[in-house]
């Protein structure tokens, strides 16, 4: 997640959980009040990590695109679709080929199942699985790691629409 993207997820939340200092103690700010966790696909032996926060088409390719695979000469300009339909555990999410050279997935660790060989050349992607795109030089982890916020406040049915409001203006 970049800077940014932290940075405006705590200042659309700061409404919602920013406390005031006491005699007693100093507030914690709203920085380390907010832990945030999403969809995430990441490049496996590298530090490349790409954040999905809200429902929609992601593309993969080589460049212009939302997942850039840089290392691999058998990756299309646009090679494949991600689409989240949903930001917990149990929604839909789907990958489609749209390349020459194939789209993998191996969910059991002994075998590639080509993308292009299920119906619609898509199918779904779970925790855990792992995708390879072109020659197999380039692979990801897919992981789901929930949205966490940690908040305390005295009034928390008023908090919980706000709040509520808040996470979905987010994604």
């Amino acid at each position: 997640m970049s800077k940014a993207t932290f940075n405006m997820i705590c200042e659309e939340l700061k409404p919602a959980v920013m406390k005031k200092n006491t005699m007693l103690r100093d507030a914690i700010p709203v920085r380390q009040r907010v832990a945030v966790c999403i969809w995430i696909a990441e490049e496996i032996r590298e530090e490349d990590k790409y954040y999905f926060f809200k429902n929609g088409t992601y593309t993969v390719g080589r460049k212009g695109c939302d997942v850039i695979i840089h290392k691999d000469k058998g990756v299309s300009s646009i090679h494949a679709h991600i689409m989240v339909d949903g930001m917990t555990q149990s929604s839909q999410v789907t990958i489609k080929d749209l390349s020459k050279y194939g789209t993998f997935i191996n969910k059991n660790l002994t075998s590639n199942k080509k993308v292009h060989q299920f119906p619609n050349k898509q199918t779904s992607l779970e925790d855990g699985d792992l995708l390879s795109f072109g020659t197999g030089n380039a692979t990801l982890r897919f992981s789901y790691v929930p949205l966490v916020f940690y908040i305390c406040c005295a009034e928390a049915s008023q908090m919980s629409h706000y709040l509520e409001d808040k996470v979905s203006s987010i994604g």
